[in-house]
């Protein structure tokens, strides 16, 4: 199998041979350096970096890994070959963007959910567990990425975004607020309502950050791959059901701050690595 170790955009020093399409990489020009493990050897190749991109393969059609070290060498290596494809604060977005708008979309919920039971309102005891279970397995699946620490840790990253967007977030519950008293006065709960619309937002966004990312990685390496999580649907249909008794239609307020919260996110700028004292 071959396993790509390291890649390096360097100039070229003198002509160089395309070792994928077999075209001439002229001296003065950019092209990539790549290390690769190939039948046990480390081998160095020189390739323009659009060869490279255009020939990889979608993850369905890449061999599948038969052994416990072959698939960790497999993550290794698309690993590497993804950081070296994004800048640093792009990887980042990437990865962390979508986990820190499910983040927050279970803090809504789960603050819905405990209204439901301090007002103790008896009809949506179906909805609370299954709540409980959905918000179990993504704390099991942020325990086992995040390689302990688990949500604790997700969430602290996900009150600094709070903070910073504490004006944007006002707005959101207000707006929510708004809508139920406009359009379902009757109902009554507004505020579990509210958690539940402001729950509904955060996940759209979530939606919206996927697919910039999944579109950022198919104009880099081609296919049609898009990444499902099933989760976040049962979520959805959880807080539509606490939010009103017919599906919610969105006003173009609540439309917004979608785009708003999506905006924020993508200026962000992370600062994961330690500073210097």
């Amino acid at each position: 199998m071959l396993q790509i170790i390291k890649t390096k955009k360097v100039k070229a020093r003198k002509d160089y041979t395309c070792h994928i399409c077999g075209g001439i990489v002229n001296k003065g020009d950019y092209y990539l350096s790549v290390v690769v493990k190939e039948d046990g050897k480390m081998v160095r190749r020189c390739t323009h970096e659009g060869c490279l991109l255009r020939n990889a393969k979608p993850i369905e059609e890449q061999p599948k890994a038969r052994t416990e070290e072959e698939f960790a060498a497999q993550i290794h290596s698309d690993i590497m070959y993804r950081l070296q494809a994004f800048d640093y604060q792009k990887n980042l977005k990437m990865s962390l963007g979508p986990l820190m708008m499910k983040c927050i979309a279970w803090e809504y919920a789960m603050k819905a959910r405990n209204l439901c039971a301090e007002l103790r309102i008896s009809d949506t005891k179906k909805t609370s567990r299954v709540l409980r279970e959905q918000f179990e397995k993504f704390d099991r699946d942020i325990s086992r990425d995040l390689h302990g620490g688990g949500y604790s840790v997700l969430h602290k990253e996900a009150q600094k975004f709070e903070e910073q967007c504490a004006a944007d977030f006002t707005i959101l519950y207000y707006s929510a607020l708004s809508l139920l008293q406009k359009d379902y006065p009757h109902l009554g709960y507004f505020e579990m309502r509210a958690n539940a619309i402001s729950s509904m937002v955060m996940i759209k966004a979530f939606w919206k950050v996927n697919d910039w990312s999944d579109n950022e990685m198919i104009k880099r390496f081609g296919g049609n791959s898009r990444l499902v999580d099933p989760t976040m649907d049962v979520l959805y249909e959880a807080m539509d059901a606490l939010a009103c008794p017919h599906k919610l239609q969105f006003d173009t307020n609540l439309n917004n701050a979608v785009g708003v919260i999506f905006n924020r996110l993508m200026a962000v700028e992370f600062e994961t690595r330690k500073k210097q004292p």
